[in-house]
């Protein structure tokens, strides 16, 4: 297959040209953060790489085997709008989904299945503990999109997310690192990087 230049989502190396979404970054700075527990945003204009970024930073994690890295794209979350209840319902969906393609469906499905009585509220955080207190590693939690979230789903996903739980098992502070194009709030910036 000929190859081409990609300038809309993700890169396939197989298909386009590519350079290594690794090098872009500074790989020790984010491993850092990681081992912390501390949270980061990625932020970046459009379409220079973002998402591949993660991509690949989720398969390094992933085959390094100290973590259990997912990779959450809530994007469909915009079309919910203000309906903060079905964004976070949306975003349990999508990370026991990404989760299930990497360990299996028993731990994301008694997780979601823990948590369906609970609030909008309280229904990430307590999946996300049930996550962390029964997987056997860290989980990093790569949400991608975040900003195309609007009003209060955006706030309620965003504080949720990044919460620290003690109760969060034997991983407390799980990572949660975000990504997006458009403007998120000033507190949750770590640094930026191109």
């Amino acid at each position: 297959m000929e190859r081409f230049f990609n300038t809309a989502g993700p890169n396939k190396p197989e298909m386009a040209y590519t350079l290594d979404p690794l090098s872009r970054i500074d790989l020790d700075d984010i491993l850092m953060l990681i081992r912390q527990a501390k949270y980061f945003v990625l932020h970046a204009p459009r379409q220079t790489g973002k998402t591949s970024c993660l991509l690949a930073l989720r398969d390094y994690l992933n085959a390094h085997d100290d973590y259990i890295a997912v990779y959450a794209n809530v994007e469909g979350g915009q079309a919910m709008r203000n309906n903060v209840a079905e964004v976070i319902q949306a975003t349990v969906n999508v990370i026991a989904t990404e989760l299930a393609d990497i360990i299996g469906e028993e731990i994301p499905t008694t997780a979601i299945n823990g948590v369906v009585s609970e609030s909008a509220s309280t229904m990430l955080s307590a999946f996300l503990t049930k996550l962390s207190k029964a997987l056997p590693k860290p989980l990093v939690l790569f949400i991608d999109e975040i900003d195309s979230l609007v009003g209060d789903s955006k706030r309620g996903d965003l504080q949720d997310a990044r919460e620290p739980r003690p109760q969060r098992g034997h991983h407390p502070r799980d990572d949660v690192p975000r990504t997006g194009a458009n403007h998120l709030p000033p507190r949750l910036a770590h640094q930026a990087l191109p």
